[in-house]
Parts: C-alpha cells; structure tokens; sequence
C-alpha cells in the first residue's frame, strides 16, 4: 500500500451464521507476544488503574474481574456513552455493552481458540445489537503481559495479529488501514439495517501518551461500537456506507512506535 494512503473496510457477519466467516491466515501465530518490551516492574500506569490491575492482575475469578472493568469503565473512561453502558444495575437504553473476555489461558490456547471464542461472543452481541439492546462489543484481552508492554513494533504487530483475529472475514488485518463494524439494528417498521460502527484499540500502556485517552486497564481491548441505538430506531444515525460521527478515529495500526504513538494521538 503507498505511503500515507488509508482504506476505510467495513466488516458484517450475519447474527444467525457463519457463512461469512474466513479462515484465519497461516501467518498468524502470536509469537511476538512473548517478545514484547516491557514496562519495569512497579510501573505506574494511574492510581485509577493501578488499583483495578490489582484485581484483572490476580487470580480471581472472571466475574470479578468483569465486574472491576466495568466499574472502572463506568467512572474513568473519557467516552460518555461508555460510561452511560456502563453504569451499574440499569444503563441507558440501548448502550448496554458486551464483553468478550480473553484471559491468560484462551492466549495460551492459540489463535484458533481465541478466534473460535471472539465469534461466538460477537455473533450473540449482533443478535442483541440488532434488537437495539446492545451497542459495544468489546473484546478483552486481560494478561499481565499485555498490561505492562511497551508501544514497539513487536506490540503494533501483535495488534494486527489479534485484530485479525476479531475481524476474520477481513483478515489478515493491515497496518495503516481503518476498519469499521456493521452493525445489524430492526427498526419499528421490521426492516433489518446496517449502521457504520467504529472498531478502536485501547491498551494500558497509553497511560500519558499522545493516545492517552486510549488507556485501559488490564491489557488490551478492541471495540467495535455506534451509537445507533440513540436514534430510538428512528435511524437518524447514518448508515452504512455514509460518513458520520467519530468514525475516522477508528482502529489503526502502525508498524514503528513512532507511528504508532502518532496514529493513536487524541
């Protein structure tokens, strides 16, 4: 791809089927996870964070740590729709979010089972999003590993590696390249519609970068989200194929930390 030159691919796989679904490329393998430059060890990344790492970090149990994401989420992250999604016991219509969470042992599983795990979680959130209960799917990437690792080439390149594994009927997912997420919504009238949704990275190790409102407890999450369901199904958002909203900040991968910094830069 020439230099400077961005392509915008839009991805949709139908609620009800894998039809759509491609084979993940044989030179995915995740190796570069065991070779990220780390952060020293005692590493500050906010005393927000810090605390919830205490818990996403530890050996508890999923719900735990699930119910510690969000709660952080709810308070500390800088999108207010994320913080109405989350808001605990009764968020606001239609911006519930879904989690897809990858721990430790689904990583050392391999990407087969990562891949396997991310679809089904993502074919349940469509059936959801398309009945305007959900509006983010958020895949989670909780590892130690993960939360204390440097922006490097390594860590740009295992992010196209794990994005490949979300967007598997667009993979293998490219540096430099912007994708979105179709996102199924039935409006009053019974007519099923796609609406353009934003797919982003966050990861802890943005903490007082350029990228800084991409920080994250825990690791690394890629989202895929609209705010489709505001228009009460009126569909006032636009749809597919039309621009609209925040959606150039979408995901964008780097090759070099510098550009990497650069491309993630509020």
């Amino acid at each position: 791809m020439p230099a400077g030159q961005t392509w915008l691919v839009q991805s949709f796989i139908a609620p009800d089927s894998e039809a759509t679904m491609t084979p993940i490329p044989a030179g995915i393998s995740l190796d570069t996870l065991s070779e990220l430059p780390q952060y020293p060890a005692g590493t500050s990344f906010g005393s927000d964070i810090d605390a919830v790492n205490a818990i996403l970090l530890s050996d508890t149990d999923e719900q735990t740590k699930r119910a510690a994401f969000l709660d952080w989420a709810a308070r500390h992250q800088p999108c207010v729709f994320g913080r109405m999604a989350t808001k605990v016991g009764a968020p606001a219509r239609g911006l519930a979010m879904d989690l897809c969470w990858i721990d430790e042992q689904v990583l050392a599983a391999g990407q087969h089972a990562i891949a396997e795990r991310i679809a089904a979680d993502r074919r349940i959130w469509k059936e959801r999003a398309a009945r305007g209960r959900s509006s983010a799917f958020l895949v989670i990437f909780n590892s130690q590993c993960l939360a204390h690792a440097r922006p490097s080439p390594e860590f740009a390149r295992l992010c196209t590696e794990l994005a490949s594994l979300y967007l598997t009927e667009l993979a293998p997912v490219l540096p430099d390249v912007i994708y979105t997420e179709a996102i199924p919504l039935r409006g009053h009238d019974g007519v099923l519609r796609l609406f353009k949704g934003s797919v982003q990275l966050f990861h802890t190790g943005a903490h007082l970068r350029r990228h800084h409102d991409r920080r994250i407890p825990g690791g690394l999450t890629i989202s895929g989200h609209t705010t489709s369901a505001l228009s009460s199904r009126r569909h006032r958002i636009a749809p597919l194929g039309k621009a609209g909203g925040e959606f150039g900040r979408d995901l964008v991968v780097a090759h070099e930390e510098r550009a990497f910094v650069e491309l993630f830069a509020a």
